[in-house]
């Protein structure tokens, strides 16, 4: 691996940062082109091309760019020139046939390397004892999935075979990940003013809801019933920052979201 001081033999002979990490980002390689011919087809053309010569991890990477056909920098700069993993706290929740997962990655190093991009097999277990593997690719610190699935899951594992060198996260189910599903689709609302302070009025609200609002991370912070006709919402409570506003009918359907910015 990088070894930023030539001078520093401790560091050169390090076996966590330069011979065990140095096996880690090939094992990754390995699991990036998903497909042990193409991988092992990399390594013999490495071999043949710099026998007896010099080789830069520069030459590696760029015969792999040449395989996957795609830039690898974002790979390379997060594995082999940064600091730290990443960990990954999992949010799920099943509606009929379809899985919902909320991710969000965490970094052990974040002045190094706040954000890990790498794709993700999660190992889903039905309740009939069947189970399956889905690759989804993490492109940014929390974001959302949704996985078509036939059965009715039971539990899920992140990194199942351990391809990924990251920390121990967490697995959990999350009720209110059916109700952002079905608000996703929920007509917009007319919020003001906005930002707010300690109030914030709703327009053309039509039936008597149950207004839930949730922070950056989807966590419901604040349950207010609110009556039809132009209501207001008492905010003064919320931290300052951006937030979803969902209104739910009686029957704890989404009628409408709106986002909006507590000063």
């Amino acid at each position: 691996m990088r070894v930023p001081d030539t001078t520093n033999v401790g560091r050169i002979f390090n076996s966590n940062l330069t011979y065990k990490k140095g096996a880690a980002v090939v094992h990754l390689l390995r699991y990036l082109c998903h497909d042990d011919a193409r991988f092992f087809g990399v390594l013999r053309t490495y071999q043949r091309q710099f026998s007896g010569r010099t080789a830069r991890t520069a030459d590696l990477q760029r015969l792999f760019e040449a395989e996957l056909g795609q830039p690898l920098d974002y790979f390379f700069q997060q594995w082999y020139r940064g600091e730290g993993f990443p960990a990954f706290g999992v949010r799920w929740n099943q509606v009929g046939g379809s899985l919902f997962l909320q991710v969000a990655e965490t970094a052990s190093v974040p002045a190094s390397t706040p954000f890990f991009q790498t794709e993700v097999e999660y190992l889903l277990t039905f309740l009939d004892g069947s189970t399956r593997t889905v690759r989804l690719n993490q492109t940014q610190a929390s974001q959302g999935f949704a996985v078509p699935v036939s059965g009715t899951v039971a539990t899920i594992a992140v990194d199942p075979a351990g391809w990924l060198p990251d920390l121990p996260g967490t697995v959990q189910r999350d009720n209110t990940l059916v109700l952002a599903a079905r608000a996703a689709s929920a007509p917009a609302l007319a919020l003001f003013p906005n930002p707010c302070s300690n109030s914030l009025s709703i327009s053309n609200v039509n039936e008597q809801v149950e207004a839930q609002v949730c922070d950056a991370t989807g966590r419901v912070v604040l349950r207010q019933v609110l009556p039809a006709g132009q209501p207001t919402l008492a905010t003064a409570t919320l931290a300052p920052g951006l937030y979803l506003l969902r209104l739910l009918s009686s029957a704890g359907e989404a009628v409408a979201q709106g986002r909006f910015v507590k000063e």
